[in-house]
């Protein structure tokens, strides 16, 4: 079955984002976040090349995998993060 194959990825129909980096080496609070919230790699994109302030908002908010558009829950938060909301 390829849902189980493919766990939650398959379930969304998005690709699961890929932290790269050691394996040693703990995650990062943003890399922690984006697994957490199963964010597909474009949203882990966007979130990772914010400053480090709006970063922090955003994550600050709370989980996004209750969401049903985690990837466009996210970029709300970071338009809203830029301006100061």
């Amino acid at each position: 079955n390829d849902l189980n194959r493919f766990g939650n990825a398959a379930a969304t129909g998005a690709p699961p984002a890929i932290v790269a980096g050691d394996p040693d080496k703990p995650l990062s609070e943003v890399d922690k976040f984006i697994l957490d919230n199963r964010l597909d790699q474009n949203a882990a994109s966007q979130l990772r090349g914010e400053k480090e302030d709006v970063q922090k908002t955003v994550m600050s908010q709370g989980p996004l995998v209750n969401c049903r558009n985690p990837g466009g829950a996210l970029m709300s938060r970071i338009r809203a993060a830029r301006v100061g909301q």
